[in-house]
Order: C-alpha cells, then sequence, then structure tokens
C-alpha cells in the first residue's frame, strides 16, 4: 500500500500498468516528470526538495502535495519511521502544528523574506523559528557560500559530517539577523522558545532548542550511511544545494553469490549376500587309490589272522602228541 501511495500519480491516483511492472521487474521509477533546474531552486526544504526534484514526490496539477503522500513518500525511501512522522506533523496540520495547512505547495514555503522577524502566516507553510539561508532565497539561487562557511567553522579538514558537526552547523545560525557574525536567514518570531533571547543559541541557552536543531539532526539521522554514522561532505554538499541524495553516483552491479554448497546424501551400502562356497571335489584317480589302499590293509590283516590259527593248531597237535608219548619236554 505504502508503495503504491508513494508513486500514484497525483492527477488519477493510479500507477498505470507498465510503470508498475517497471517498479517491480526493472526496479525503474514511474516516468513521473522531474521538476526543471528552474523551478526545483525555490523549494527551500532539502528533505522535501529531493523527493520533489527526483519524481518521488509528485505535487498535483494544482502544485500540491499531502501529508498522507509525502509519509508515504518518506517511508517507501526508508526513512526512519519517527522521522517521517515528525517532519509531516511538522509542516502539515498536526496537533504539533495546528496552524500549517493540509496541503502544501513545496514551491512555496518560503513566507518570510531573508531578514525579516515577523509571525509565519497562518494557514500556509509555516516557517521554522530560525533558519540557515542557505536554501531560503528570494530568486531560488542556493547560497553555497554559507556552506562553506559553515565548512569551515565546523568541519575543518576533517571530510564527514558527523552527529556533533551537524548540530554545531544548525547552532552556527541559531541567532537573530540583527546579531553580530554569523546568524540566522529570518526569524518566524510566533514560534520563539519562551526565554530564549535575540542573540542566544541554544548552546549558551538550552531553552533556545527549535525546530532549526531538530530539522537539521533528522535530515543527518534519516540519511547517514549507517556503516560510518556520518555523510560525507561532497554529499551533504549534494544534498543541500544540489537537491541529490547522498551516494547519487553511478549504481554499482551487485557482486553476485556464489551458490551455497549442498552436503551429498549419504548412500547406505547395498548388502553384498555371502558367495556359497562349494565343497572341494575328489578326483577319481584319489578315490580309486584310497579304495585300494583300504583293501591291502584288509588282506595284510587277513593273512596275519590265518598264519596265526595254523601256529595254533600246530602246537595243540604237538601237545597231544607228547602227552601220549610221554617224551616230551
Amino acid at each position: 500500500e505504502n508503495l503504491f501511495l508513494a508513486f500514484r500519480t497525483q492527477e488519477t491516483g493510479v500507477i498505470t500498468r507498465q510503470d508498475f511492472r517497471g517498479v517491480w521487474i526493472d526496479l525503474e521509477f514511474p516516468q513521473t516528470p522531474v521538476v526543471p533546474p528552474t523551478d526545483i531552486g525555490r523549494v527551500v526544504c532539502p528533505v522535501i526538495g529531493m523527493f520533489v526534484k527526483n519524481g518521488l514526490l509528485v505535487p498535483d496539477a494544482d502544485g500540491f502535495i499531502t501529508k498522507e503522500q509525502t509519509r508515504a513518500v518518506f517511508l517507501a525511501r526508508g526513512v526512519p519511521e519517527n522521522i517521517a512522522n515528525a517532519t509531516t506533523d511538522g509542516n502539515f496540520l498536526s496537533e504539533e502544528c495546528p496552524m500549517c495547512p493540509e496541503r502544501i505547495n513545496p514551491f512555496l514555503m518560503n513566507p518570510i523574506r531573508s531578514g525579516d522577524v515577523v509571525p509565519s502566516p497562518e494557514d500556509n507553510p509555516q516557517e521554522h523559528f530560525r533558519s540557515t539561508g542557505i536554501r531560503d532565497t528570494e530568486d531560488g539561487v542556493p547560497r553555497g557560500e554559507l556552506l562553506t562557511k559553515a565548512e569551515i567553522l565546523c568541519l575543518g579538514d576533517a571530510e564527514e559530517w558527523t552527529h556533533e558537526r551537524v548540530l554545531c552547523l544548525a547552532d552556527l545560525f541559531d541567532r537573530d539577523p540583527e546579531c553580530s557574525g554569523v546568524t540566522s536567514n529570518d526569524v518566524s518570531s510566533d514560534k520563539r522558545p519562551e526565554g530564549c533571547g535575540v542573540c542566544e543559541s541554544f548552546t549558551t541557552n538550552p531553552l533556545c532548542r527549535s525546530a532549526l536543531q531538530d530539522s537539521i539532526e533528522n535530515l543527518f539521522l534519516a540519511f547517514r550511511d549507517p556503516g560510518t554514522n556520518a555523510i560525507l561532505k561532497e554529499d551533504f554538499q549534494r544534498m543541500w544545494i544540489d537537491l541529490n541524495f547522498p551516494g547519487a553516483r553511478p549504481p554499482v552491479p551487485p557482486t553476485p553469490l556464489p551458490p551455497t554448497p549442498v552436503p551429498p546424501t549419504p548412500v547406505p551400502p547395498t548388502p553384498v549376500p555371502p558367495t556359497p562356497v562349494p565343497p572341494t571335489p575328489v578326483p577319481p584317480t584319489e578315490r580309486k587309490r584310497r579304495g585300494s589302499l583300504r583293501g591291502r590293509i584288509s588282506e595284510g590283516y587277513g593273512s596275519t589272522l590265518s598264519s596265526h590259527r595254523h601256529r595254533l593248531c600246530r602246537r595243540q597237535i604237538l601237545g597231544a602228541l607228547c602227552a601220549l608219548s610221554s617224551g616230551c619236554s
């Protein structure tokens, strides 16, 4: 649903079939018109400006965007929900901003002229209490020299904007225009925090904390590199001056992941039945030899028995003769 609300055409409330396929299959944005550079310079909010310039936040035929539409686009682009809610609640009609309009023309968000200290007009885009003036210009040309000055004073030789450094940038412009040094471009006097003096800032007086610090801090938190917890100096310049998302470079083709190796399925061994061993056959010659041996043994035994009987018989005869003659000794 958020995808649809973020990329539908505001005039028709739909996404064409061709564009919907492009979003899902080719990962291409719908063919929405990109705001010409001559007009985009009038968008003073860098966050809304990036989305409008790159065709993600498309005003309707009358030039307006809605709270629901803006929040859906922020979420679809990966802006954290708490920051998406805070940004839309602070710019559209809500309990936080009861004087904000229900719809906003992003090209008419600068109702207070440079140097003025006046209330924001009711039912119109509401300016912050104080502003940097980097994009708050009447001619639509960003004042890059102000960002350069912030880089000198808050970055020094560093090449990254950190959380601490972006708060330094906010504090740099956190004084009324009548004060000395770098000051706010203008002042929405009805939003002055109670107890905050004209030339006091959040650093010198914590009561001066306002939407100036909140908006710059949310910009940093929404677009920082989560790996380094910082935004590169050149990317920060693109965001403020050119209204380009950080890292707006040619996309790097993703490195294909190697296939996940699949372990082979173990195959149980096939049981091999034991091979029956046949009895060793006896050759015929061996059987004959064994039979002959048995015959010889039998014959020898019979001959011996016969001889023994013969000797016994002779003794019996001789004994009988001797008894008759009584002459045997």
